[in-house]
């Protein structure tokens, strides 16, 4: 739905934590979140409820590259979620980008990165800092995956 100033006024981006997808989002908040009447109503909203790079239907290691799948980070999804938004799908203004913990951090850079895209922001179980100590798993590209400690930040959330 778009305003008269063609500036799109209904579409809601919702974006996955960890582990999670798409499909998380609709099987664990559809019911409380998307029903008639309800905060987020799909016959009202556009919902827009991307995979993650990395997650879910989306291009992960996994897939065959291992260790010589691209390298990335929160900026690369974000970057990769506004093409989608704005060039796949022709949004051209966000009414709401909520995420949920992981997701949560990517709505942090959202607002850092594209402040006049969206109304609101509503990050879930994330503050805006460095992601510390969180174990990574590598593949070495042949057999073994190891778990290495990381004692500095991987990567601060709102990279410059």
């Amino acid at each position: 739905m778009r305003n008269v100033h063609s500036r799109d006024t209904n579409a809601v981006l919702l974006l996955h934590g960890t582990n999670g997808s798409g499909k998380s989002i609709l099987d664990n908040l559809g019911s409380e979140l998307f029903g008639s009447g309800l905060p987020l109503d799909s016959a009202k909203y556009y919902l827009i409820i991307p995979d993650a790079v990395g997650y879910g239907g989306s291009s992960k290691p996994s897939d065959g590259l291992r260790a010589k799948f691209p390298r990335y980070g929160y900026n690369d999804m974000v970057d990769a979620q506004r093409l989608l938004v704005s060039e796949g799908l022709g949004v051209n203004h966000l009414r709401l980008v909520l995420g949920l913990s992981m997701g949560a951090m990517r709505a942090w850079i959202w607002g850092e990165k594209f402040p006049d895209m969206m109304d609101a922001l509503m990050p879930l179980v994330a503050m805006p800092g460095p992601i510390t100590g969180h174990s990574l798993r590598l593949d070495d590209g042949r057999k073994s995956t190891d778990i290495i400690r990381c004692e500095k930040p991987l990567a601060p959330a709102l990279e410059a």
